[in-house]
């Protein structure tokens, strides 16, 4: 949880593309 920690904007971010069922990567490359 050590990424949790450093940026807490990125679990949220985590959180949505695990309920949309999307990579986080795709997310990030996205954004």
């Amino acid at each position: 949880m050590e990424r949790a920690v450093r940026n807490p904007t990125l679990t949220v971010l985590d959180k949505i593309a695990a309920a949309l069922g999307v990579p986080l990567a795709v997310l990030v490359k996205d954004a």
